[in-house]
């Protein structure tokens, strides 16, 4: 994907503070030349209906105290519990006394390394994950050429022209955020839940507990460089580790193991918000990437976008000793100013950063007709992203289909929201079948389940949330007959002793794990120092 998301779990309550720029009278590009300068990024901004319960309205700025109550300590702003309390705290700051007193000369940076040994050695919970959106070198560059711009008007007293500039700054920031709250309000259907009952024992291999929604509480932070000095539009959204259950108030810990199946999707879909933004705003053209991973900006060269990133080197002493001040200071290598962006640009490939960004755009909105994919594109795409979904999992999920779907789509100048839509409604029109034959691999309810015991995505409370494997009917009819096939009289096969010896085992101990046969007296073959078999695990599906 040309936007691309991680997921880690978050221990450290202090390393975003340490990039944050706390002044608020900044514009956009104000923020973003700050970043680039010295690494002062824009303040957070909170996210979600479970902050939205706790009076932190959406888009409101990020403050700490609430910060530290919510994430630190899962406390409301007024104070009042949420839940259990993170454990293990007092444990792991012991454990990191410790170590920094074996380290006394750590830098900022290695006490952070610290301290998260410090919460790995206690077993700690984690605090909150990390859900990090990486957006494409492309619109990195785009953007980054539309700071230098304002940059070269404050630079040479041009307000109307600063004013234009950090105006385009401004509403690509804007398109950004958008797209991420997009994206989230899919994490948020799908990935928002806690369990509630007893998960600890099992009927017939499910579950005794439920699975009930629940809603999130999401800090997001708009980033513009990497940690290499980069120009890299990047996105942390930290989820916090507490959420609020629909069906009774009660605040608990998310079902986070569910996370993972949907970042791919989330991906996707601020992928195609976004990009289809920039298309209707700017009538940028794409192209794809050579991976398969969806489109970069058509006429910023991959050339281009490799200048940008690689780690950056120091020149002289004096630099270096400035850069291991700013990382004594800010925990983080220090950014390249915006200005050497440039510079490097020029002396690298002879073009001014400024040129960039105007060169690529197009006057005027898209052509109207051009902007509605037509029911053969929209075949093609469905079909495409089937195929790879097939082709990289022998089953996948609806999520992975909206990542591939993400991946093949055309970009064309539709309105970002129907844009985004259309992912999820393609994918669901897919997995009816309506391009190819595709089948559900899970079995119906034995029984008809109760409307009250049914949630919003149709399924049971017992049931967990997502991960309904699909296959298609061509991959099935072929396993199958590669399984007659092998099944066959005269098919070829290993004698037990040809497997025995591929597996480097002894025939007679493997004979024992198959069968459960007494096994022979020990001979050579099984003095220590053999390789042993152990038994086959037992299939649970």
């Amino acid at each position: 994907m040309a936007v691309v998301a991680t997921l880690t779990k978050g221990y450290d309550l202090d390393y975003i503070w340490r990039q944050v720029d706390r002044d608020l009278t900044k514009d956009a590009a104000g923020y973003y030349l700050q970043a680039s300068q010295d690494g002062g990024e824009p303040p957070g901004r909170w996210w979600g209906p479970g902050a939205q319960a706790l009076g932190l309205e959406p888009g409101q700025v990020v403050e700490r105290a609430p910060y530290d109550l919510l994430f630190g300590e899962r406390k409301a702003p007024d104070g009042t519990a949420l839940g259990r309390p993170p454990g293990s705290g007092r444990k792991a700051a012991d454990i990191y006394a410790l170590l920094l007193a074996a380290e006394p000369h750590a830098t900022a940076e290695r006490k952070r390394e610290l301290r998260l040994e410090a919460t790995r050695q206690a077993r700690q919970g984690p605090l909150y994950f990390d859900l990090t959106l990486s957006l494409s070198k492309s619109v990195s560059i785009f953007h980054a050429s539309l700071g230098e711009n304002a940059r070269l008007a404050r630079q040479g007293g041009d307000q109307a022209g600063d004013q234009y500039w950090s105006g385009l700054v401004g509403e690509v920031d804007a398109m950004i955020w958008q797209a991420v709250r997009s994206g989230f309000d899919y994490f948020q259907r799908e990935a928002g839940y806690t369990r509630t009952g007893s998960h600890h024992k099992r009927v017939h291999g499910r579950e005794t507990g439920q699975w009930q929604e629940a809603d999130l509480a999401v800090a997001h932070w708009l980033q513009h460089t990497s940690r290499d000095g980069d120009m890299q539009l990047h996105v942390h959204s930290q989820i916090a580790h507490i959420a609020r259950t629909t069906t009774d108030g009660k605040w608990r810990a998310p079902d986070s193991l569910g996370y993972n199946e949907h970042i791919g999707a989330v991906a996707a879909i601020v992928s195609q918000h976004l990009e289809e933004a920039l298309t209707r705003r700017f009538g940028l053209g794409w192209v794809a990437r050579d991976d398969g991973h969806g489109f970069e900006i058509k006429g910023i060269s991959g050339q281009m976008m490799r200048v940008f990133s690689s780690r950056r080197e120091s020149i002289t002493a004096d630099v270096r000793e400035r850069a291991a001040r700013f990382e004594r200071r800010y925990g983080r290598k220090p950014s390249q100013r915006h200005a050497g962006w440039a510079d490097k640009l020029a002396r690298t490939l002879g073009v001014p950063l400024a040129s960039v960004a105007p060169s690529v755009w197009r006057a005027g909105a898209p052509d109207s007709s051009a902007s509605v994919l037509s029911e053969l594109d929209l075949s093609r795409a469905a079909h495409k992203a089937v195929a790879l979904a097939q082709r990289e999992k022998s089953t996948w999920t609806r999520a992975d289909l909206i990542k591939y779907l993400g991946r093949v789509l055309p970009r064309s100048g539709l309105d970002p929201g129907v844009a985004a839509a259309l992912l999820e409604d393609l994918a669901d029109r897919a997995l009816r079948s309506e391009f190819e034959p595709v089948l559900c691999l899970e079995a119906p309810e034995v029984v008809e389940v109760p409307r009250s015991l049914v949630r919003a995505d149709g399924r049971s409370i017992y049931q967990r949330h997502g991960g309904v494997r699909y296959a298609t009917r061509a991959q099935l009819a072929m396993e199958e007959r590669m399984l007659a096939q092998a099944r066959a009289a005269g098919a070829p096969r290993l004698t037990r002793a040809d497997a025995a010896r591929a597996l480097g085992a002894d025939p007679e101990r493997l004979e024992h794990a198959l069968t459960g046969a007494a096994p022979g007296p020990p001979d050579a073959r099984t003095a220590p120092g053999c390789v042993r078999i152990r038994p086959p695990r037992r299939c649970r599906c």
